[in-house]
């Protein structure tokens, strides 16, 4: 089983409308960046102060800057 897509998973699970999700660089960042894109949260805005985040969602269309 692999605990961080869990985790990245049961995270997503909780997000509703109107919501502030704010990205870090941890090792889990990468399976909520990939689950976001599947569920296709296309009016979401994603903000992160990580430089290796930024660059990992940068190409997102759901993305802010």
């Amino acid at each position: 089983m692999n605990f961080k897509k869990t985790a990245a998973e049961a995270a997503i699970s909780l997000i509703g409308s109107n919501t502030v999700i704010g990205l870090g660089d941890g090792s889990t960042m990468n399976y909520m960046v990939d689950g976001l894109r599947a569920n296709q949260y296309n009016s979401l805005a994603l903000f992160t102060s990580s430089f290796s985040t930024k660059k990992i969602i940068g190409s997102c269309l759901f993305c802010s800057e």
